[in-house]
């Protein structure tokens, strides 16, 4: 009897052990995507840092692009972790959402990475505006409006109000049979809008 109680225990053990690791290996991986900006969740003034760095890069026209492109996307991140209102951010990447435009995609993703449900939606509506004149036409190629659509999809995901009744029936009209992708967005785009 005492054999059987022990080995029962024992398996017990190793299975509360593997259950254990298994956790602690989720959320080490999980916080692995957390882990390399965990300085931006410490900074003491984030509003103040964000204003004061965005406005070193309006001032500065002798920085080269790409310098410009990295100060913009550290600042992104802080607008978006931290939900701040820098709105005067929006207007100044909005010229750079140009679909020839160097690193374009990159820039999408900077953004979308500053847009969240704080900002008012007359901030961003012409942000978006942009992003669908410049890249959802008929005349773009199609993996050019699957990644404006996408970019749209984003924006209205983390700021659905912003995604006016008129724009929505443009994109959802738009352009769907160019490639599968662009009319999987299509498809997704409303759903975005409603949650």
């Amino acid at each position: 009897g005492t054999d059987s109680t022990k080995k029962k225990k024992q398996a017990k053990l190793k299975r509360v052990v593997a259950k254990a690791k298994k956790q602690a290996k989720k959320e080490e991986e999980e916080a692995k995507g957390s882990a390399n900006f965990a300085a931006l969740h410490l900074l003491h003034d984030p509003q103040g840092f964000a204003e004061k760095l965005f406005s070193r890069t309006q001032g500065n026209t002798h920085h080269k692009f790409e310098t410009k492109v990295m100060i913009i996307a550290v600042v992104s991140r802080i607008i978006g972790t931290h939900q701040l209102q820098v709105l005067n951010f929006y207007p100044y990447i909005q010229k750079y959402l140009q679909p020839h435009q160097r690193d374009s995609t990159k820039l999408l993703a900077i953004a979308v990475q500053a847009v969240h449900e704080m900002v008012p939606p007359d901030a961003i509506e012409p942000l978006l505006r942009q992003v669908v004149n410049q890249f959802v036409h008929d005349k773009a190629r199609p993996e050019v409006v699957a990644v404006g659509i996408q970019t749209v999809r984003e924006i209205c995901t983390r700021n659905p109000l912003v995604i006016t009744q008129e724009l929505l029936q443009d994109l959802t009209g738009a352009r769907p049979s160019q490639t599968p992708r662009a009319a999987d967005v299509c498809a997704a785009l409303p759903d975005a809008t409603r949650s």
